[in-house]
């Protein structure tokens, strides 16, 4: 059984989860104490916990760092406040807050985050040739990391066809 944070003798048999201010930044302070230092230090089994203070101790066991704060140059529009709403303030937050969405929307639409269905004035036969296109671009970059060079440039002439319009 580990010891004592504090004396480093006794076994410990209090632990004590704070959240303080360091350097600016909340973080988790974590003390394991013993009960002859515990009472030094005037803690005692007794005293009241904050709910909300053991919720957030259960949802985040470790200490961490805030999340960066993004702000849309446009509209001023905060990350933390699209969070909330779920609203975007201007065309210019889409691109502010590109990387936090794209991870919503990925979770949302089963880990895509391209759109891949019809676009609206687009036949039928110009969407699938834009998502055989895809699909190619994707095997593609896979033949090139597994170095299979021959596969590669058969789909990368596909491509090229597929968008001059060459093949059907």
């Amino acid at each position: 059984m580990p010891n004592c944070s504090h004396c480093s003798k006794n076994p410990i048999t209090i632990r004590v989860a704070e959240i303080v201010e360091r350097e600016g930044e909340m973080v988790w302070d974590f003390q394991h104490l013993c009960d002859t230092c515990a009472q030094m230090l005037g803690i005692t089994q007794t005293k009241s916990v904050d709910p909300l203070a053991l919720l957030q101790l259960h949802a985040f066991p470790t200490p961490v760092a805030p999340i960066k704060e993004i702000i849309c140059s446009q509209c001023g529009l905060k990350l933390s406040e699209f969070r909330r709403a779920g609203r975007l303030g201007c065309d210019k937050c889409y691109e502010a807050f590109k990387e936090p969405m794209n991870d919503v929307i990925a979770r949302a639409h089963g880990g895509k985050s391209l759109h891949v269905g019809r676009k609206p004035g687009m036949s039928g036969e110009e969407t699938s040739r834009q998502e055989e296109v895809a699909a190619l671009n994707r095997r593609l970059r896979k033949a090139i990391e597994s170095e299979a060079y021959e596969e590669a440039a058969r789909m990368r002439d596909r491509i090229k066809s597929l968008e001059s319009g060459q093949v059907p």
